[in-house]
């Protein structure tokens, strides 16, 4: 049986200093693939997550999506394209959603409603089985610790993730000499990022697992902090 192994980097920023770098690896077999994605973050303190979130809202996770494919059909997708004698292989990304019901708003400047989506990169965490499809199969853990009844504080920016949009994939050279990239079509989102999120615990106050530099807070502290690093009031 053969196999082979190709590897993918997917760069995306949430917010200014808070970004990430993916690294798909992928093995095949004549039957299946397995995809392994890999996200190294860099994450900004707590003061830039306050300041630059577009929506901070207490809520708690009522469902959850199996993992998807990042276009409309959410099926599993690879191009390949060719500049000159050079072959560029594109690759699907994972994502799956999550369906909050906002218990307390503390910053609006989007304009929700009493339900927000939120969109992740990676794997789900109600994936039963490693297995997407008859043909794809995603192994690893989620990027993040919400499960169906969670609650949380979530510190939400809407941004575009690549999704495929079905044309012909591009390359753009910008005019302004910076770097040509692949442009296969964009969707807006609200992001769900690690280190942007505070977990309830038992004691009643709220953590980041991914953060350390949060500490524990209550919610009366996180909103002395919104008023510190914000010029927008929170809302009472």
């Amino acid at each position: 049986m053969r196999h082979f192994w190709f590897v993918v980097f997917f760069v995306a920023f949430w917010l200014v200093g808070c970004g990430q770098n993916q690294v798909a690896e992928a093995r095949a077999t004549e039957d299946t693939k397995s995809i392994r994605f890999i996200l190294d973050y860099v994450i900004s303190p707590p003061a830039e997550i306050i300041n630059q979130a577009e929506l901070i809202f207490v809520g708690q996770v009522r469902d959850i999506s199996p993992t998807y494919w990042n276009q409309d059909s959410g099926e599993y997708w690879e191009e390949v394209t060719k500049e000159g004698e050079y072959e560029t292989g594109h690759r699907a990304i994972p994502v799956h959603d999550i369906e909050m019901e906002v218990m307390s708003l503390l910053v609006d400047e989007i304009g929700v409603a009493g339900k927000v989506l939120l969109t992740a990169i990676g794997k789900s965490p109600v994936d039963e089985q490693t297995a997407i499809d008859n043909t794809v199969s995603l192994v690893g853990s989620p990027d993040h610790a919400l499960v169906i009844g969670s609650e949380a504080i979530i510190f939400g920016r809407e941004t575009e993730i690549a999704w495929w949009d079905g044309n012909p994939i591009r390359l753009i050279e910008p005019a302004d000499g910076s770097p040509p990239y692949f442009e296969i079509g964009r969707k807006t989102v609200l992001q769900l990022t690690p280190g942007a999120y505070l977990l309830l615990g038992e004691d009643g106050l709220y953590y980041s697992l991914e953060n350390g530099d949060w500490g524990k807070v209550s919610l009366a502290e996180l909103r002395q902090q919104i008023q510190q690093y914000r010029e927008v009031l929170v809302q009472p």
